[in-house]
């Protein structure tokens, strides 16, 4: 019997000091949201803790960390800049599952939920071409100010958010929760978020995306996801440059091969021809009006006989826009 207690001590003892890592995390937790311990053994918020680990539900929960493990540290980093508990990334999480598009009933849209008036008290930008709501490091500033401004009583928690405070509990504690990690198909994360992080770069005005992704090897699906912000592939053409974010890991090649091309070259170049108006280019490169206007800085919508006209589509899309069109030609005639 003793040779079995002294085989199985082991085991107990990383059981035991495993629970009590846990508890300790768990009580740091409720700590920074300013709740008493006893919510530990609260029935409805580890009823929730449960679902979500849950073999069925777990994929979702780790879906949503997958999605934003490049801008965790990032995150965390700026929420404690502003002296506001790191766990608060939980609450982004409740609010949108780590989505930057999520857009409520309410229409409130990116990875803090923002309105579009609330983000712009905070200068995020919502606009033909960027919405900031969705840029998670902005939108992250703002909500940290946001949150920095509710008084002692409210502890940073808004009204909307302390109705399901159960809810960002029980994500906080899966979260942290190391063993759960382990023993789940997605290990690798605990890792992850801490070996990698995002860069920030700037771009030239009207600088394709496209061509970034091309110049750092880095697929352009990928550069998307790290730049939701952007409604199209370029930069905002009203500002003389723009900020984008890649991989840290492709910082190094993006200085080495990054060089700035003048926009005709990357752009397909159109010759106005009589009958030629913006809304009629635009339906023709299937490309915004405004767009056309605001990157040719034309005043007003007229055009002038034979002048270019920048038009921001690859030349590889002209092609593709040029194969769409032929059977409709085929069919008319």
């Amino acid at each position: 019997m003793k040779f079995i207690l002294f085989l199985l001590f082991p085991i107990l003892l990383v059981a035991n000091l495993t629970y009590t890592t846990n508890h300790t995390k768990e009580l740091e937790i409720l700590e920074a949201f300013d709740i008493e311990s006893s919510f530990l053994y609260d029935t409805a918020m580890n009823e929730m803790r449960s679902n979500h680990t849950a073999v069925d539900r777990d994929k979702e929960f780790f879906q949503a960390m997958e999605d934003a493990y490049l801008f965790i540290p990032a995150v965390k980093n700026l929420l404690s800049e502003y002296e506001i508990p790191q766990e608060f990334l939980y609450l982004a999480m409740a609010e949108s599952n780590f989505h930057t598009k999520a857009l409520s009933v309410k229409k409130a849209s990116g990875f803090w939920q923002f309105m579009t008036e609330t983000g712009q008290n905070y200068n995020l930008k919502v606009n033909e071409y960027v919405d900031e709501r969705r840029d998670l490091i902005k939108s992250t500033k703002a909500a940290s100010k946001h949150l920095a401004r509710f008084d002692e009583k409210k502890k940073y928690i808004p009204e909307e958010s302390r109705g399901y405070i159960r809810k960002i509990i029980a994500l906080a504690f899966i979260g942290n929760d190391e063993q759960f990690m382990l023993k789940s198909e997605y290990e690798y994360l605990l890792n992850r978020a801490n070996a990698y992080s995002i860069s920030t770069v700037t771009l030239p005005m009207g600088e394709s995306l496209s061509r970034v992704a091309t110049l750092i090897g880095i697929p352009l699906e990928e550069l998307k996801k790290l730049n939701r912000h952007l409604n199209y592939d370029f930069m905002p053409p009203y500002e003389s440059s723009y900020d984008i974010y890649i991989p840290y890991i492709k910082l190094s090649e993006f200085k080495q091969k990054y060089h700035e091309e003048p926009i005709s070259n990357i752009y397909k170049v159109h010759l106005v021809c009589a009958g030629d108006s913006l809304a009629s280019l635009g339906r023709k490169y299937s490309i915004s009006y405004k767009a056309i206007r605001d990157f040719n800085s034309i005043k007003g919508t007229h055009l002038t006989l034979n002048a270019k006209l920048i038009i921001p589509i690859q030349k590889s899309d002209e092609k593709q826009l040029s194969k769409k069109k032929a059977p409709l030609k085929l069919a008319i005639s």
